[in-house]
């Protein structure tokens, strides 16, 4: 259990770097370059937290995945589309489907929020403090077991 509350707790310190790196990067960039940067970085982020989640057994199970899911598909990768597609555009003009940019990144800001403390919880959940989340089978696979030893 302590190698899989490990897992989590990368993906949250990586969650908190990217947060903040994002803030430091549109503070020092020109809005759009930053922007870019910063989808980067969020889709990678988002990648990295789907395929860590494939990893464990009872992967539905996990905050991270659903979390990850969410930001990678619902919020990341709409928002880049719609800033490269329309690149010559201010971000506050560009709509897709009905729905503007602004209202989309208005959403993205607390959910990444909520990502961070669903990681939180799944760390708990796989700490020694949990034992009860042996009875639900949360555990890394056994391929990924015997990749880590």
């Amino acid at each position: 259990m302590a190698k899989l509350s490990n897992l989590f707790i990368v993906v949250f310190a990586l969650q908190l770097l990217v947060g903040l790196s994002v803030g430091i990067i549109f503070s020092t960039l020109p809005l759009k370059i930053a922007a870019l940067i910063a989808a980067s970085l969020f889709l990678s982020l988002g990648l990295f937290m789907l395929y860590s989640s494939l990893k464990l057994t009872n992967t539905l199970k996990s905050l991270l995945f659903w979390s990850a899911l969410i930001h990678t598909f619902v919020f990341t990768l709409p928002m880049l589309s719609m800033r490269l597609l329309h690149w010559d555009r201010a971000f506050n003009e560009i709509e897709w489907l009905g729905v503007k940019a602004t209202t989309l990144h208005n959403y993205s800001t607390p959910f990444y929020k909520f990502m961070m403390l669903f990681t939180l919880i799944d760390i708990f959940r796989t700490s020694r403090f949990c034992p009860q989340m042996v009875a639900l089978n949360f555990k890394r696979s056994s391929s990924v077991e015997k990749q880590s030893s």
